[in-house]
């Protein structure tokens, strides 16, 4: 098994600053709530919350199959907060707009 680095704030902002434009928000709210990426993937209109500033992530995906409860035993519906800088990276527009409700 590989053993887990990490990587100081100003390398982290370097990396990001490759990061393309159109890939910039996903990237920083992986970065920033630490939710998976096949938990992001299934995320809907419904589970973000901008007025209360919370996400709902209860679903995933497994390969291309969309999953309706998270993955792991006992996993259950995990709601948490939409960080300041997502609110103001995004401008008050939920960044979840083009994905079906």
């Amino acid at each position: 098994m590989s053993e887990t680095v990490s990587i100081d704030q100003k390398d982290q902002i370097k990396l990001f600053e490759k990061v393309p434009d159109e890939h910039k928000p996903i990237t920083a709210f992986l970065i920033l709530h630490g939710c998976r990426p096949r938990e992001a993937r299934a995320l809907k209109c419904k589970d973000v919350d901008l007025e209360h500033g919370s996400i709902t992530i209860s679903a995933t995906f497994s390969g291309r199959k969309y999953c309706t409860r998270r993955k792991g035993r006992g996993a259950r519906i995990a709601v948490i907060p939409l960080l300041l800088e997502m609110k103001e990276f995004f401008g008050g527009v939920n960044p979840f707009y083009h994905l079906t409700t």
